[in-house]
């Protein structure tokens, strides 16, 4: 009998894999399982990816998008591969089912809050984040991140403290610096995950339970190795949320 998380690594390896990109395994069935929650939550919200590349990450989010038969929109400068290539990639992961996928050839510092939101047609509940590493683009991102999300909604913030994207940590610190809507509750193989302040305590929960449970993951077993130590090793304070930390 096929299970859930059999399935999860079974469309890693046949799937995300065989798109070019940069893509941890752990952070990406750890994904996979916060977009499984929200499905059995009964979350409705649209998904978009700021960064798209070659779209490896943004498999993940048009998966879930076509079992819930919501608008998923990828936005970047699909300079190479292009537009048509990535769109080529994404159709058949659609499933013909009523899911759309919008790819939308732009800077993201060219749009706004409102201009994305008639293509989402509803709030997101998942927010990739893996644009331009420049400080400025990344502010512009999750400010635009911290206007779309849907209630209970999640941000995924790529190359959070990554020596060579020293532009992402500066705008996260700088986002951080005003009282904002969005709590850090996670760090995952060089991704750090945000959601609403009374949203956080549930996925850490929910987090917490699938790692202890995992054999497959590394990050697993040393996750439970460090908290059979001190759980000053696996959860610290950013910002003045616990989140989560889950390191390669």
């Amino acid at each position: 009998m096929t299970t859930k998380s059999d399935a999860n690594y079974e469309f890693y390896h046949n799937v995300v894999c065989a798109i070019p990109g940069w893509l941890n395994q752990g952070a990406a069935i750890r994904t996979m399982d916060m977009l499984e929650f929200q499905e059995e939550q009964g979350m409705r919200g649209a998904l978009l990816e700021i960064g798209v590349h070659a779209g490896r990450y943004f498999s993940i989010l048009v998966r879930s998008a076509a079992r819930t038969k919501s608008r998923v929109v990828g936005v970047d400068r699909f300079l190479d591969p292009s537009v048509e290539k990535v769109q080529q990639t994404v159709t058949p992961l659609l499933g013909g089912g009523a899911a759309i996928a919008i790819l939308i050839p732009a800077h993201s510092t060219e749009l706004d809050a409102p201009g994305l939101l008639d293509h989402l047609s509803e709030r997101a509940r998942f927010i990739s984040v893996d644009g331009s590493h420049e400080c400025h683009d990344v502010f512009w991102d999750l400010r635009l991140s911290e206007q779309l999300l849907a209630p209970g909604g999640v941000v995924a913030v790529d190359d959070f403290i990554n020596p060579i994207a020293f532009g992402v940590n500066e705008a996260v610190h700088r986002f951080f610096l005003q009282p904002r809507r969005l709590v850090p509750w996670a760090y995952i193989e060089n991704k750090l995950f945000l959601c609403h302040a009374h949203w956080a305590q549930r996925y850490t929960a929910m987090l917490e339970r699938i790692i202890m449970d995992d054999a497959t993951e590394r990050h697993s077993d040393v996750f439970r190795r460090h908290i059979g130590i001190s759980r000053q090793l696996v959860e610290r304070t950013l910002w003045g949320s616990s989140l989560l930390i889950l390191g390669p």
